[in-house]
C-alpha cells in the first residue's frame, strides 16, 4: 500500500523508519516547516524532515491547509493515510478522500488523555498503566473509532524517555502489523467509550517549576514527567537548576517533619541529598542528577562539592 505520511516530531520518526523498512511505500511526509529552536533560536528542520531526506522520501512542508496544499498532497496518490505525532487537525477535504483508510498512532489508552501530551500527563499523574491506540483519524481531536489497544505498564523508575522508548517499541509493531493486515482487509474497529474521556495540554515553562510545599509524590512525578526535556526546575542560591532524576526518600525521619521547611536541604552528604517536601506529611524526596544552569549534569555529590551545600540550605 501507498502511505501518505503526517507527522512532525521526534516520535514520529520511528514509525517513518518502521514503515520505510516494510513493504509499503512512503509517497509523502508531510510535516511542519523548518522553526526556530534551541536556546540560539537558529531556524532549524524537524525530525521529519531531517529523516525524510536521511531516506530519500518526498516530503511537503505545510505552514496551513489551503486548496493549493491540499490539490498538492491529493495529486500524490495514496491507499493509506498513517498520522503519527502530526500536531494539525486533518482537514475534512483529505479525511472523505481517504474514507476509511485512515489511521492515528496515540499514546494512551483512549478516550483517556487525548491531545497533545499523553505521555507526560500519564506520569505528571501517576499512572501505573498506560498503552497506545490505533484509530481511525476523526475530523475532531482523537475521537476515531479504535482499532485496536494495547496496555503497556508503568514502572516506578519510568520517566519520559524511558516510558517514551517503551511505547515507540511496541508501537512501531503495531503498526507494521495493522498495515499488512490492512491491505488484507483483515481490520475491525469499534467506537470509543463515551465515558472516562479526559484531553491534555500543552505544557509551558511554568509547568516544569517545582513547588516545593507539594508532596514528595507530586514533586517524584514532575521531575519524572519533564526528565528529559526541558527538565523539572528550580531555585538554588538564586540560579536555576534542573532536577533530571530523584526518588522518595522514606526512613527514620517521617515524624520530625514539622522541624523543616519545604524546600529545605535536609540532609548533604555522600549518601543522600536529601530535600523536604510539603507543609504537612509531604515527605522526603533524595535529588540523585542535577543540571545546574548552563552547566553539565552532575551527581548529587559533585552538585554538594561544587555549591557548598549544606543542611538548611533552600530549593525555591
Amino acid at each position: 500500500m501507498k502511505v501518505l505520511f503526517f507527522g512532525s516530531s521526534d516520535f514520529s520518526v520511528p514509525f517513518i523508519d518502521t514503515i520505510y523498512k516494510s513493504k509499503h511505500p512512503i509517497v509523502l511526509a508531510v510535516t511542519n516547516p523548518d522553526a526556530k529552536t534551541g536556546r540560539g533560536k537558529k531556524i532549524a528542520p524537524n525530525p521529519v524532515k531531517i529523516q525524510s531526506l536521511k531516506l530519500g522520501i518526498k516530503y511537503y512542508e505545510l505552514e496551513k491547509f489551503d486548496d493549493f496544499s491540499i490539490d498538492f498532497i491529493k495529486s500524490n496518490t495514496f491507499d493509506i493515510i498513517v498520522s503519527v505525532s502530526y500536531g494539525k487537525i486533518i482537514p475534512p477535504q483529505l479525511l472523505d478522500i481517504a474514507g476509511i483508510k485512515t489511521v492515528n498512532v496515540h499514546p494512551s489508552i483512549l478516550p483517556k488523555y487525548r491531545g497533545p501530551s499523553p505521555i507526560a500527563t500519564a506520569l505528571l499523574n501517576g499512572e501505573k498503566i498506560t498503552g497506545i491506540s490505533l484509530i481511525k483519524i476523526g475530523k475532531s481531536l482523537d475521537t476515531g473509532d479504535i482499532y485496536e489497544l494495547k496496555k503497556i505498564p508503568v514502572s516506578v523508575q519510568d520517566n519520559y524517555s524511558t516510558l517514551e522508548a517503551k511505547i515507540i517499541n511496541t508501537a512501531t509493531c503495531m503498526l507494521k502489523g495493522f498495515l499488512d493486515r490492512f491491505e488484507k482487509n483483515n481490520i475491525n474497529s469499534f467506537s470509543q467509550r463515551q465515558s472516562g474521556i479526559s484531553y491534555t495540554r500543552i505544557f509551558t515553562k511554568k509547568d516544569t517549576i517545582i513547588d516545593w510545599n507539594e508532596s514528595c509524590l507530586n514533586i517524584f512525578n514532575r521531575i519524572r514527567a519533564f526528565a528529559s526535556k526541558p527538565g523539572a526546575m528550580s531555585l538554588f542560591k538564586g540560579r536555576t537548576v534542573k532536577i533530571l532524576k530523584a526518588k522518595i526518600y522514606d526512613s527514620e525521619l517521617a515524624g520530625k517533619e514539622s522541624i523543616y521547611s519545604p524546600g529545605e536541604v535536609v540532609c548533604a552528604e555522600k549518601t543522600g541529598l536529601i530535600i523536604k517536601c510539603g507543609k504537612k506529611g509531604g515527605g522526603f524526596i533524595i535529588l540523585e542528577l542535577i543540571q545546574p544552569q548552563d552547566k553539565k549534569i552532575m551527581s548529587h555529590q559533585d552538585f554538594i562539592n561544587g555549591y557548598r551545600v549544606k543542611a538548611g540550605d533552600l530549593f525555591e
